[in-house]
């Protein structure tokens, strides 16, 4: 089963590149395109996408508050804003306000990578090939379950701090963002969360 793709920006030309660069993978398919932040929303309650492609910097609504609707709205949808700023904090902020990827415009192969990544996480297709400690079990159980990692900490006798660095430490060895979305999202498909 493909990768169901909404994209929203609103240069046409960068459209279609970033369209023919999708189109040359099978498991990805394009399944809605928008110009704006405001015509992408109106299309998405009738679409069922599993990542939403948005250029940060749109008329109307930008990519950014796009990504903050969706995540409140469609939390099982995942936004990806591609920026041509290549300030890395600011990319960083967005990963943790908005638990979005973020990549540069001028490399589109990062994009198809995340992509990839994406169709094997969200469906369940790989198993990870790398040791999960039972420590970082526990986490990605809690983590499924709704707890903070505030919560996480009491439970497992560790600081909250302590579990953010637990939880950085994973995400760097999954190659998953360091996101609840995502962890949780990488606990349900690989049995992390009974």
């Amino acid at each position: 089963m493909p990768l169901k793709i909404a994209l929203a920006d609103d240069d046409e030309l960068f459209r279609n590149i970033l369209r023919k660069k999708i189109a040359a993978y099978p498991s990805f398919n394009i399944i809605l395109e928008a110009g704006d932040g405001d015509e992408l929303l109106a299309k998405l309650d009738s679409s069922n996408a599993d990542i939403v492609i948005l250029d940060y910097n749109m008329p109307k609504l930008n990519g950014v508050r796009v990504a903050e609707v969706i995540r409140k709205k469609y939390p099982y949808i995942k936004p990806v804003i591609l920026t041509s700023t290549k300030i890395t904090e600011y990319h960083d902020e967005l990963r943790k306000k908005y638990l979005c990827e973020c990549y540069f415009k001028e490399s589109l192969e990062q994009l198809i990578i995340c992509l990839k990544k994406e169709i094997d996480l969200l469906k369940g297709k790989t198993t990870p090939t790398v040791n999960i400690t039972h420590i970082e079990q526990e986490i990605l159980r809690l983590l499924s379950k709704g707890n903070k990692n505030h919560q996480i900490g009491v439970l497992l006798n560790r600081s909250s701090r302590t579990i953010e660095g637990d939880r950085k430490q994973l995400s760097i060895k999954l190659g998953i963002v360091n996101s609840t979305y995502s962890l949780t999202n990488f606990a349900k498909n690989f049995g992390y969360d009974l």
